[in-house]
């Protein structure tokens, strides 16, 4: 009876600790002058190249992890899914994750920003174009 009553009192004391989730979020102080310090995941990959998950679900992750921008930049040549998931239009899956990002606006403010990965087998052998900055 008394080792039931200690189980059970361990169990309710030590259960709220493995349901705490560690935040991941990267926050930086401005700089001197006054600029902010973005944090920005500018490399993903998705199914629609050789990624393992749908578009969405780097939206997902950047708004768990509290990111400030994620960049959607699929390999243009390079597609080991194509039998699976084919897809003439390279930006679809910036269009499915901008339209994830679109609907949860109202909780964050994730900057998407449309990029792509261009490999080529002689140096230099990646490229990582992004769009959507003015200068």
């Amino acid at each position: 009876m008394n080792r039931g009553i200690l189980t059970l009192s361990l169990t309710l004391l030590l259960a709220p600790a493995a349901f705490t989730v560690e935040s991941r979020e990267l926050r930086f102080p401005p700089l001197t002058d006054g600029r902010l310090v973005l944090s920005v995941d500018t490399h993903t990959h998705s199914v629609f190249s050789d990624g393992h998950v749908w578009p969405t679900v780097r939206v997902w992750e950047a708004n768990k992890d509290r990111l400030d921008a994620v960049a959607i930049t699929e390999h243009l040549e390079y597609q080991p899914h194509r039998a699976d998931i084919p897809h003439p239009d390279r930006n679809r899956a910036f269009m499915l994750a901008d339209t994830e990002n679109r609907q949860g606006r109202e909780q964050t403010d994730l900057l998407l920003i449309l990029g792509a990965e261009i490999t080529r087998k002689y140096a230099p052998t990646q490229s990582h174009p992004l769009s959507g900055f003015d200068n």
